[in-house]
């Protein structure tokens, strides 16, 4: 099932919120040439229906259920990058060759602030947060790690569905 599609040329990456019920995504649009970084509200509290080939949208194929709301947004001509989300709700970004940490916390009105920029030697691959105290990152040749006071978001398994087997 189609959840969002707004003609953006690039999806860089996607990471679950702290609700567990959306979605962050970052996205290089094709109309405004920003990348961005979404929040994509609703996604999976409002999915309980075994198929998805009923599920109705709207006129820009956004799903009905699912509210888009944008977080932080760069410059043009950037390509969105691979993120990771803390227990903390933060946000760690890669966007070109820099690694932008961001505040997501609701709770506190400064939502999409930048606590933290760290500058890569090459542009990020893949962003990663480790139970270890490090921030695991990757370039196209090469593999860095970080320190940092983050851990990763805890993520309940119990949230998984189960796959029911169909009787011959």
């Amino acid at each position: 099932r189609l959840l969002y599609s707004a003609g953006a040329t690039q999806i860089g990456d996607l990471a679950l919120d702290e609700h567990w019920t959306g979605l962050y995504v970052s996205v290089k649009s094709s109309k405004t040439k920003k990348t961005v970084l979404l929040h994509l509200e609703n996604v999976i509290e409002n999915d309980h229906d075994e198929d998805d080939n009923q599920d109705e949208t709207d006129g820009d194929n956004h799903h009905s259920a699912v509210s888009t709301r944008e977080v932080y947004s760069w410059g043009t001509g950037l390509d969105a990058g691979p993120l990771a989300m803390d227990n903390s709700h933060h946000c760690f970004i890669a966007v070109q060759d820099q690694l932008y940490i961001l505040n997501n916390n609701n709770n506190n009105n400064k939502q999409g602030e930048v606590l933290g920029q760290i500058k890569l030697p090459a542009k990020a691959t893949s962003v990663t947060l480790a139970e270890d105290g490090f921030l695991y990152v990757t370039t196209a040749s090469d593999l860095y790690r970080i320190k940092t006071r983050s851990k990763p978001m805890k993520i309940p398994t119990n949230l998984v569905r189960k796959v029911s087997k169909k009787k011959k």
